[in-house]
């Protein structure tokens, strides 16, 4: 097991109104490069986001070499103004492909 530096980027709407997302228990911000541990250890993001019905942001993890890592997009539900999730996901030594 080693660690990789990933550099996580948000993508959001207008509709999105304030957002928060961490991963692995660490706070990040979009631009943020944090070192996470590769397989066989599992990393969790997890978000949250306030704004309009249906307003989406998309956050995505990459590593130096441009290899996506991890991306999920994510929208306020029908009738609510809040939104949140957790995706666990591996980081391979290699590219994750």
């Amino acid at each position: 097991m080693g660690t990789k530096r990933i550099k996580f980027t948000v993508i959001k709407d207008d509709g999105v109104k304030a957002y928060w997302f961490a991963v692995d228990n660490q706070d990040v911000t979009s631009g943020q490069s944090v070192d996470l541990p590769t397989a066989p250890v599992e990393n969790v993001l997890v978000w949250w986001m306030l704004g309009a019905e249906g307003a989406t942001i998309a956050i995505s993890g990459a590593d130096p070499a441009g290899n996506v890592v991890i991306t999920r997009k994510s929208a306020v539900p029908q009738n609510r103004t809040r939104g949140a999730g957790s995706k666990y996901f591996v980081i391979k030594d290699g590219a994750n492909g």
